[in-house]
């Protein structure tokens, strides 16, 4: 489909429209706010179903084109200061290794340039996005709009959107730790640490199950481990 079509057919779950990567186009100025609502929507996209972000159009559909950021920049290479700019925050906010998810183009629209940014699928893995304190949120599309998910709502979306790949993979990394470990003080201490990383792939799984006070709960998943684990101690 012609970006002009697309443009046309307005938002949706699968389209969004950006003014500016980084610009307030009230105030003229590069601010953070911006940045981020490029971000979330882009994490949003990796964490549903794909989609594409067109910036340098508003919300009513007006080719705005990308000479406010364009101009931000002081090097001659205005495009390629834009990319790299993009490339920085993404990998900085989201990661490198979603870069493979995107298809990142600048199109002629009406005389203006504008970025294309697709993501064609679901990413493999959940994605998040970590602020400048190192909190991570969680963002899904919904009808025409990003929104973000309660930790409660984020468990649930995972285990009914990577349930098949996350199974696996956090029983085997998790098993593969406990290998490590040579007595039960050991497995606590280490699930304690775990439960302090909320960046951990299993830390919503052991959250849900641990009990302090004893590694034996009504959870299959640790309950199995646990008794491994003990067996060998």
């Amino acid at each position: 489909m012609e970006i002009i079509d697309l443009i046309q057919k307005g938002e949706s779950s699968t389209l969004e429209f950006k003014s500016t990567l980084r610009i307030d186009v009230k105030t003229g100025r590069h601010e953070k706010f911006i940045e981020h609502s490029v971000l979330k929507t882009l994490a949003a996209f990796l964490n549903s179903d794909g989609g594409t972000l067109l910036i340098g159009i508003d919300d009513n559909k007006n080719i705005l084109g990308l000479d406010k950021d364009f101009n931000s920049f002081s090097k001659g290479d205005k495009k390629d200061e834009f990319q790299k700019h993009f490339d920085n925050i993404f990998g900085t906010n989201i990661g490198n290794r979603f870069q493979r998810y995107l298809k990142v183009e600048f199109p002629e629209v009406d005389g203006k340039t504008i970025c294309s940014v697709t993501i064609k699928e679901k990413s493999e893995e959940e994605v998040y996005i970590t602020n400048d304190a190192g909190l991570e949120t969680f963002y899904i599309r919904r009808q025409a709009s990003t929104i973000d998910l309660k930790a409660s709502e984020t468990v649930k979306y995972i285990k009914e959107h990577w349930k098949a790949t996350n199974s696996s993979s956090i029983n085997a990394e998790v098993t593969e730790l406990l290998n490590m470990f040579s007595s039960k003080e050991i497995f606590q201490n280490e699930m304690n640490r775990l439960l302090a990383d909320k960046g951990s792939i299993y830390y919503q799984e052991i959250k849900e199950h641990w009990n302090s006070y004893s590694i034996f709960d009504d959870s299959p998943f640790l309950n199995e481990i646990a008794i491994n684990q003990l067996n060998r101690s």
